[in-house]
């Protein structure tokens, strides 16, 4: 099943964070605000909603 992975080299941190504001399952959490959301992989069903919304192009989709 496809799932979400984040590069967290390309991350900035943005706060609110629009990917995970994006997802309606909150597969994406953002916990600490200087840190990188973190994904929920038993909650990610790989829609590609957060690849669309992060505005970095720091979120893909990985196909297993």
């Amino acid at each position: 099943m496809p799932k979400a992975v984040i590069d967290v080299k390309k991350c900035l941190r943005c706060n609110p964070c629009s990917a995970a504001e994006a997802y309606p399952v909150k597969a994406i959490e953002k916990i600490e605000p200087d840190e990188p959301p973190a994904i929920d992989i038993s909650a990610c069903f790989g829609c590609g909603e957060c690849v669309e919304d992060c505005k970095e192009g720091a979120i893909w989709i990985e196909k297993n």
